[in-house]
């Protein structure tokens, strides 16, 4: 005995046992740790590729066509009730009370201040924002918006969605001339960020010709319809076999740097 430790009585087999419980331990504990750092990894990669995805399409814009999109929760939609500061816009949320705030309320916010600078914060649920233009009512669908004093004969509507179908505008064509009658902000889902909605976009869209009230007496235009929007440009369809005539286009496009997918009549363009 050395001590007080009786070496007679010592049993080697005890700290293997041990040593080799203790390491199983700390293999495991290893392998606990390599697999959330890889988790983590795989996170980091997937977020961030989608985040790059999505600031790329944000810049996109589709082509001009005779079907509106629409979400996937669209008919689950209800209307808010009440907003104050909002006449412009009617604003719809899923009818699932339980669910988070919008990451991009704050985007969505600065947006409709370019519509009314005295608007107030976007309501935090919200997932879609209806927008009609001068001229134009709601209708049934969030996207539909007909003009105040009826339709005209031959008329027709056609759609154009930005950003990977962030925002879609909804035109209406009159005697080849196409008005903006209204447009729609989707919020996929609360983890959409703000920069998924463009500003340009926006000002893009309100940049166009106001459509003019009519009358029965002829056609006249209000003040406000005029701030709206300056001027049209003049798109010409290329000389082609594939089209009977020739034609000059008149069409709603106030900025030269969305000129692709705009031509309209006989162009593949539509869908």
């Amino acid at each position: 005995m050395i001590g007080n430790l009786d070496w007679t009585s010592f049993d080697s087999t005890e700290v293997g046992t041990v040593y080799y419980v203790d390491s199983n331990l700390w293999n495991a504990l290893a392998s606990i740790i390599l697999g959330f750092a890889f988790f983590l990894l795989v996170a980091t990669v997937t977020i961030g590729t989608n985040l790059l995805y999505d600031w790329h399409t944000s810049k996109e814009s589709g082509p001009m066509k005779t079907k509106p999109f629409c979400q996937d929760y669209h008919d689950h939609l209800k209307e808010y009730k009440n907003l104050k500061n909002l006449p412009e816009a009617r604003m719809y949320f899923l009818e699932d009370k339980c669910q988070m705030s919008n990451l991009a309320t704050k985007k969505l916010s600065s947006l409709m201040a370019i519509i009314n600078p005295d608007s107030t914060l976007v309501p935090k649920h919200v997932r879609v924002i209806s927008i009609k233009m001068a001229g134009f009512k709601y209708g049934n669908e969030c996207h539909d918006f007909e003009p105040i004093n009826g339709r005209a004969h031959g008329s027709e509507f056609y759609y154009k969605t930005f950003g990977n179908n962030r925002i879609q505008g909804t035109f209406y064509k009159e005697n080849d001339v196409y008005y903006l009658a209204g447009f729609c902000i989707y919020i996929k889902n609360e983890f959409v960020m703000g920069f998924n909605f463009r500003e340009d976009d926006v000002r893009w869209l309100l940049g166009g010709t106001p459509y003019p009230a009519r009358t029965r007496l002829g056609i006249r235009s209000t003040k406000s319809e005029m701030d709206l929007g300056k001027r049209i440009i003049e798109l010409k369809i290329d000389e082609s076999p594939k089209y009977a005539e020739k034609e000059n286009v008149w069409v709603y496009l106030p900025s030269q740097s969305k000129m692709e997918g705009m031509t309209f009549k006989g162009s593949e363009e539509i869908v």
